[in-house]
């Protein structure tokens, strides 16, 4: 398992291969462009999606993330910590893996809050697991997602949902 820290201020996580983004782009991608506002507003942000170029986590609260990578191997988090599952998701990693806030589409600085995620090049079939972990107060103590990636010998098909509910941090209520 690796496992990385990502700060959020942007309501989202982006998992994404650079420089295949940057090839679909036309070979290069301006300072300063806003990826975001396009992949939201035209069949692009499918796209991207299906051909495992990104991998996104939306609609989330700004916050410090826990993010754990699974390449093969299953988590033994407890299932009561799970909140949502999501897959699957198709991922080709040609030269290298980033995880980084959402931010980074919304004005594209090369290189700029991306974490290297230590993955190997190559085709995985990925599933978003999102997880919250209270102590016996009820306090969370660590939340965020599992990504699990199965190693495949081609893209798989995306079979995902971009709609999903992807919050993790669950504050009890009174009801509970």
């Amino acid at each position: 398992m690796l496992r990385y820290n990502v700060i959020t201020d942007f309501n989202g996580i982006v998992i994404f291969d650079p420089d295949r983004l940057i090839q679909f782009w036309g070979g290069a991608i301006d300072e300063g462009t806003d990826l975001y506002t396009h992949f939201m507003s035209s069949d692009d942000g499918d796209k991207v999606v299906e051909l495992g170029i990104i991998i996104p986590i939306l609609a989330i609260d700004d916050a410090g993330y826990t993010v754990e990578f699974y390449i093969n191997e299953i988590s033994n988090r407890p299932k009561g910590q799970i909140v949502f599952e999501n897959g699957a998701f198709p991922l080709h990693v040609k030269k290298r893996l980033v995880i980084a806030d959402l931010a980074v589409f919304k004005e594209w600085i090369d290189n700029l809050g991306w974490i290297q995620v230590d993955v190997p090049p190559g085709y995985y079939k990925a599933a978003i697991r999102g997880f919250c972990k209270k102590n016996r107060k009820g306090h969370i103590t660590d939340a965020g997602y599992e990504v699990i990636l199965k190693s495949t010998k081609s893209l798989p098909k995306f079979t995902g949902s971009l709609d999903v509910d992807n919050h993790v941090l669950l504050i009890p209520t009174s009801d509970e």
